[in-house]
């Protein structure tokens, strides 16, 4: 599947998952287990990561193939019903610049979230990260 399908067909490839309840979810792809955790920041934002639980990080975009999308599009449904659940003024997520590929995957990531939550995107970063920063449009969700 080439990106621009993955786009396309975001959200109709996942994984089911599980949610604690703290509200941070795992699901397991081909016998490696990720999560993504939401961690509040001050009143009104909220930070989410989203990685492997190995050891030794797996690079995503370039060693799962196909099934990084699988991936994503599980995480891109998490964080969907998270965000429309509790309705932060911002989230965020970052990644690391070290890895161009990750970063062009979360960027198309970011770029599709406004299309289906009212919330507008800022790119940024500092540090080597990417940064990728959601405002609520002033309508309610």
């Amino acid at each position: 599947m080439k990106a621009k399908e993955f786009i396309i067909e975001l959200f109709d490839k996942t994984v089911k998952w599980s949610t604690d309840s703290y509200g941070d979810s795992r699901f397991d792809v081909n016998g490696i287990e990720f999560y993504v955790e939401f961690t509040q920041i001050g009143n009104d934002t909220l930070s989410i990561i989203f990685s492997d639980t190995s050891d030794d990080s797996i690079e995503i975009t370039g060693k799962m193939g196909n099934e990084s999308l699988v991936v994503l599009s599980t995480v891109a449904k998490i964080i969907l019903q998270t965000i429309s659940s509790r309705k932060p003024e911002h989230f965020k997520f970052t990644a690391d610049r070290s890895e161009p590929s990750r970063v062009s995957l979360y960027r198309r990531l970011a770029k599709k979230l406004p299309q289906l939550l009212p919330y507008s995107l800022e790119i940024g970063g500092e540090y080597g990260e990417e940064t990728f920063k959601f405002t609520k449009n002033n309508e309610a969700i």
